[in-house]
């Protein structure tokens, strides 16, 4: 809640395009019970969630007050929190220079402030978290602790809200999702994958989405986690496979060099027949395995006999890549193992473009891709200057919003005949699941 907008360190752009997804996740009544807490440990009578975009403050929730406004970010304490990174606490803002003259200080509502900066998945700070009292106040020992130590819970809170699937439907059941793999209503959506250098789309990636008879699209979030544990996954995955190749054969007609990526869960990597089985869907439909690219998120479990798997794969003549590189399930063991063709860098990290710690992992993983004469792409790019920095960083193909958001195989067809796509400076309201992974 001092300083200006304007005077914001490293790449502000980003980390207000952050804060703004994170304002559409937030769910104000799950925040309300670790507010309480927050506000009951530290003794303050107020306690808010604030996020901080170009030039406003927002507060998403709050207890001990009703319905605070949107205020302009130069006059928002909060400001500094997020500007420097670190916790701050005043025992009286009146008394301090920086913030005497705010209007929420002169007008007597904060007499004593305390925040802790919440970091996103892409390590922005976006907004903090912060208890507020109209009276001056001593700053108790370990009050900055207890701060931060919110702020962790509301960062784990906020990341279990972003990956709830966007359509807002339950969890499937098992026996729901064999009925729609058996159904055919489980098929493959498509992604470009674009060449940095060129700008050249060199393939599509399939990504499983379902499609009720109700006409609404579900995406994996939704239905993979009930088939993710059983041999359920090895029929949606050869399901998907089996129409991805039916379509990318047609594609072909116009781009013969235009390759497929496919995902496969991890549970093939531990059935010795799984090589066997993806090559005769493939073979049986007349796709010779070097037009494929397979992507495994390896499970770690058992590195060694992963590792074995993939090569079973290469052997077979197919490309393989690890992919979610440098995200929460990051599969460096089959990359460790000298095991894959590629490396795709998780989504999260293409956020941080343009900040010194995230070009840093970025250029980190980048190089040792390369040192290990292995390609590189970035998944979650969606500005003109992510693909210049990505690919200035090391990054061979790029994929993202910034050329299409995923789409239906009729949409795609009309996409494929034009190998340089248009950029979309910004998502529309039509673009429906969320283009990671599966």
């Amino acid at each position: 809640m001092a300083g200006s907008a304007a005077g914001c360190a490293g790449d502000d752009s980003g980390r207000a395009r952050t804060a703004r997804r994170y304002r559409a996740d937030a769910d104000p009544d799950r925040f309300r019970s670790t507010l309480q807490l927050t506000a009951d440990a530290t003794a303050f009578p107020v306690a808010m969630v604030n996020l901080l975009e170009e030039t406003d403050q927002y507060t998403v929730s709050a207890v001990g007050v009703d319905d605070v406004p949107t205020m302009p970010r130069a006059q928002a304490i909060c400001d500094t929190v997020v500007r420097t990174g670190r916790p701050l606490a005043v025992a009286d803002t009146r008394a301090d220079r920086r913030f005497r003259e705010f209007p929420h200080v002169r007008n007597g509502w904060v007499g004593s402030f305390a925040g802790a900066p919440i970091r996103s998945r892409e390590s922005y700070v976006v907004g903090s978290v912060c208890v507020v009292d109209a009276r001056p106040r001593a700053v108790a020992d370990g009050l900055v602790g207890q701060l931060v130590h919110a702020a962790a819970v509301l960062e784990d809170q906020w990341d279990l809200l972003r990956r709830r699937d966007p359509t807002g439907a339950a969890s499937a059941t098992a026996a729901e999702v064999l009925s729609a793999v058996r159904a055919g209503e489980i098929r493959p959506w498509y992604q470009p994958i674009v060449d940095l250098g060129s700008r050249r789309t060199v393939a599509y990636e399939a990504l499983a989405r379902w499609t009720q008879p109700s006409g609404v699209v579900r995406t994996p979030r939704s239905f993979l986690p009930a088939a993710q544990d059983s041999d359920l996954v090895v029929e949606l995955d050869l399901a998907v496979l089996r129409a991805a190749l039916a379509d990318v054969l047609r594609w072909r007609r116009w781009r013969p060099a235009l390759r497929l990526t496919v995902n496969l869960s991890g549970r093939h990597l531990r059935d010795p027949g799984a090589a066997v089985a993806v090559h005769e869907v493939a073979t049986s439909l007349g796709v010779q395995p070097a037009a494929l690219d397979l992507e495994f998120t390896g499970t770690g479990r058992a590195p060694e006999l992963e590792a074995e798997s993939v090569q079973r794969f290469r052997r077979l003549g197919y490309r393989v890549w690890s992919d979610n590189v440098g995200g929460e399930e990051s599969p460096l063991p089959l990359l460790l193992h000298g095991a894959v063709d590629g490396i795709k860098i998780d989504r999260s990290l293409a956020a941080g473009l343009g900040t010194p710690a995230g070009s840093a992992r970025i250029r980190a993983l980048a190089r040792f891709a390369s040192d290990l004469g292995v390609r590189v792409a970035l998944q979650g790019i969606e500005t003109p200057a992510q693909a210049t920095e990505a690919h200035r960083l090391g990054c061979e193909h790029g994929q993202g919003y910034l050329w299409s958001a995923p789409r239906p195989p009729e949409v795609v067809q009309r996409m494929v005949r034009y190998p340089f796509l248009p950029v979309r400076l910004h998502r529309s309201a039509t673009d429906s699941g969320d283009g990671a992974g599966r």
